[in-house]
């Protein structure tokens, strides 16, 4: 009779930890903006002795990209279409006015378990297709969600502002 192996999650391995993480951070930068938030988690160990528990967590990242390879952000106008159409009115059924621009803000309010800080992410539609993302941590403590809310919002118009009108040092 075969007795299963279970592999103890917290053993230190010998794993070239670092390298995954670094190329699991180029692709989602510039490719797959959807595995930020999971390989940003797992770099903050990167000081940290590699344990099989970690090492497995970026696999799964790994097997994640290669199942959905054909994913991506693309243009078309039928797409530009139906997301004018779904962001036309306002939350009351009211007419927006047509813009080629979407900025759309949110927050966690005090998500940071350790220190009670949001989180704030915002993503730019140029006809009706993402452009540009960003999320962190908010620099101030809010004390409420309607705070972290509002932090979130100016978050993502002094982001807006800054990647439309870099400036320049000379």
């Amino acid at each position: 009779q075969r007795q299963m192996c279970i592999r103890d999650r917290s053993a230190i391995v010998n794993f070239p930890y670092r390298e995954m993480i670094g190329s699991l951070q180029w692709i989602s930068t510039i490719t797959r903006p959807d595995v930020a938030r999971n390989v940003n988690f797992l770099s903050r160990f990167l000081s940290k002795p590699v344990t099989m528990a970690r090492v497995d967590a970026g696999k799964k990242i790994i097997k994640y990209l290669l199942s959905s390879l054909r994913e991506g952000i693309s243009y078309s106008p039928s797409n530009e279409e139906a997301f004018l159409e779904d962001y036309s009115e306002d939350g009351d059924g009211h007419k927006m006015p047509k813009s080629v621009h979407h900025l759309f803000n949110g927050a966690s309010f005090a998500s940071s378990i350790d220190n009670y800080y949001s989180n704030s992410g915002s993503v730019l539609f140029v006809h009706g297709t993402p452009i540009a993302w960003r999320s962190g941590r908010q620099t101030i403590r809010a004390t409420s969600t309607t705070e972290a809310e509002w932090i979130a919002a100016s978050d993502g118009l002094t982001w807006v502002k800054l990647i439309s009108c870099p400036v320049s040092y000379t």
